[in-house]
């Protein structure tokens, strides 16, 4: 499959280098000349503009920072003029009304449209841990389940598209709770004398245990 990455920061160049490993042909492309350099690394090439990369992929994985990028980004795409059965897949957490605006878009052009924001971060897509919460038509998503399968651990199809970003809000709400309910224990046991790091270690062991807790000391709270 040829796949191509918009966006390769940190971790759009990981989640890139993993399909490339997969045996697929990947090209990537991102505005920060730097960034781009960086990630043309073990069998990912670097596109030379947007257009270029548009007409010569399979699916395109836009790993951008904010819903005016990703507009922005399947706008010029389409623009420029994608394969026929080509899909564009959002890995960037989104609001769900833009994915549903830009699969409108898509099929308007006759391009398939996914939205596929991942959870685990960037540990995750170094590790190629990560899980793809997926919203669009079935056979779309089992079209490009390939490449995403290549830095996912699991490949999760919620419903149609928008869901895969309420999917990720339903992840962040839960995370976040947690977060400050283990925030608000820890601070009671040491108020009261209890080493919060003891604390947190006999915790795990009993029914309070959570995923969060597991993760305290290398989450990047942003």
């Amino acid at each position: 499959m040829d796949v191509g990455f918009v966006g390769v920061g940190a971790m759009g160049a990981a989640m890139a280098g993993h399909v490339a490993r997969g045996g697929h042909s990947v090209l990537a492309f991102d505005t920060d000349a730097e960034a781009l350099a960086a990630a043309s690394t073990g069998g990912v090439q670097a596109a030379a503009s947007l257009p270029e990369l548009a007409s010569a992929v399979d699916v395109a994985i836009v790993m951008v920072a904010s819903d005016a990028q990703s507009r922005s980004v399947v706008e010029a795409m389409l623009e420029a003029g994608m394969r026929d059965g080509a899909t564009i897949a959002i890995a960037a957490t989104n609001r769900p009304r833009t994915m549903i605006e830009l699969a409108e878009l898509c099929a308007a052009s006759g391009v398939g449209f996914v939205d596929a924001p991942v959870c685990y971060g960037l540990q995750g897509a170094k590790e190629g841990n990560l899980i793809s919460l997926c919203g669009g038509e079935a056979e779309t998503v089992e079209t490009i389940r390939p490449a995403l399968e290549c830095y996912s651990r699991s490949v999760e199809h919620l419903g149609p598209v928008g869901c895969g970003q309420l999917g990720k809000t339903c992840n962040n709400m839960m995370h976040w709770v947690a977060c400050v309910a283990n925030y608000e224990v820890l601070a009671l046991a040491k108020s009261c004398g209890i080493n919060a790091q003891g604390m947190r270690e006999t915790l795990l062991k009993c029914p309070a245990r959570n995923t969060t807790l597991e993760r305290w000391d290398t989450t990047r709270f942003t």
